[in-house]
């Protein structure tokens, strides 16, 4: 193998390292930082005081801008419509919104 070679593949496998400890970095990162999609249901149904057998139509959305993140927690039971906002880094309820089924 020429000089020229072992260059450019040496190149090619630092860059591939450098990606992927990048990569692995922010993966961390993120699941160190929110709380997670379900631990933000789980807040919002205990609030509600439900158990999660009772409820459907349910939807876990992750927000965030600048400033904040945020997970918005929408379901249903056979009675109620329930709307929840997450704060994603403590868990703490931002708003909650109950509405009866028509």
């Amino acid at each position: 193998m020429n000089k020229f070679r072992k260059t450019v593949l040496i190149i090619l496998i630092a860059a591939v390292v450098t990606a992927l400890a990048i990569g692995g970095y922010f993966i961390v990162r993120y699941n160190n930082t929110y709380i997670g999609k379900d631990a933000a249901l789980s807040v919002a149904m205990d609030d509600a005081g439900i158990d999660s057998g009772m409820v459907y139509a349910v939807d876990v959305e992750f927000e965030k801008n600048r400033y904040s993140a945020w997970y918005e927690v929408d379901f249903e039971d056979h009675t109620s419509e329930y709307e929840y906002v997450i704060n994603a880094a403590d868990g703490k309820i931002l708003s909650g919104n109950i509405k009866p089924q028509d």
